[in-house]
């Protein structure tokens, strides 16, 4: 009796962990908003994303394919597309005077044949240019889209950047920017909010001469420009620059020895490098 007892405690403690490993597998595996089964994580990861379902206990949202509204309840969403602005006005069954593109209705059938050959509207995504027939393909096609604007991967440093760099009185620092992305027509420009120091940039603004005429300490700054010299901004409104931070010696003692080095033409360019 009780070899018995222990078999059946043993198989129903077995078929407790293969109900547990399969539950897990499952809440890992299975959307909990469209109830699709994934075999492997990153599949499932990638759904979630354009499903809209979150992990961890965040709330589950629904998004309309039409403006990309979105909703906490399925209930909220069904009562939102009822009448959702963008929501395409399907022609009505026997009316073959309809445009399928623009949805313009016409009376005398000519007119209709003559105006589907020329009408070529299109909707375009406002994320990537890509056009559609539709607003609803448009609305569905953005949730997924993943092109990201030229604003946000424009990048510039200074080549060897350091915190602060010196200078001494009639010596020329040349610092180098370094871009990515940048799109076309566009340019660095460069600045500097003291008078301790002089620049000449290259025609190109990739370069730059920070030729010492002062004393103090001055911040020079390196920001991308379009083709007008309007400041390139990103999507927060802020202007994408590098900064870097030069102090300037220019006491007596240094002017002196500028004097000197001039006199017996010594080279006074250093590139920018490593400290």
């Amino acid at each position: 009796m009780k070899k018995t007892f222990r078999i059946i405690t043993a198989i129903a403690l077995a078929a407790m962990i293969v109900v547990l490993t399969m539950s897990t597998a499952f809440a890992f595996t299975s959307c909990t908003k469209c109830g699709r089964i994934f075999e492997n994580e990153a599949d499932f990861s990638t759904h979630t994303k354009i499903c809209g379902v979150g992990r961890n206990n965040d709330p589950i949202t629904y998004y309309c394919g039409y403006c990309e509204a979105v909703f906490q309840t399925k209930e909220l969403l069904s009562a939102h597309i009822d009448g959702c602005k963008l929501k395409p006005v399907i022609p009505q069954k026997g009316n073959n005077n309809t445009c399928p593109d623009c949805l313009e209705s016409f009376d005398v059938e000519a007119e209709y044949n003559n105006h589907i050959q020329l009408c070529k509207k299109v909707y375009p995504c406002s994320k990537c240019g890509k056009e559609f027939k539709s607003q609803s393909a448009v609305g569905l096609h953005k949730i997924a889209c993943t092109f990201v604007p030229s604003e946000v991967r424009i990048e510039i440093s200074i080549k060897n950047y350091t915190e602060s760099a010196e200078i001494k009185y009639g010596d020329i620092l040349v610092l180098t920017a370094e871009t990515k992305n940048l799109p076309s027509g566009a340019y660095v420009e460069w600045k500097a909010d003291g008078d301790a120091v002089k620049l000449e940039p290259s025609a190109d603004g990739k370069t730059c001469k920070v030729e010492a005429v002062g004393d103090g300490t001055v911040k020079v700054m390196a920001r991308v420009v379009d083709a007008n010299g309007n400041a390139i901004k990103s999507l927060t409104g802020e202007e994408i620059y590098a900064m870097q931070t030069i102090k300037v010696n220019g006491n007596f003692f240094q002017k002196i020895i500028s004097f000197f080095k001039n006199l017996f033409k010594i080279d006074r360019i250093t590139v920018q490098n490593l400290f």
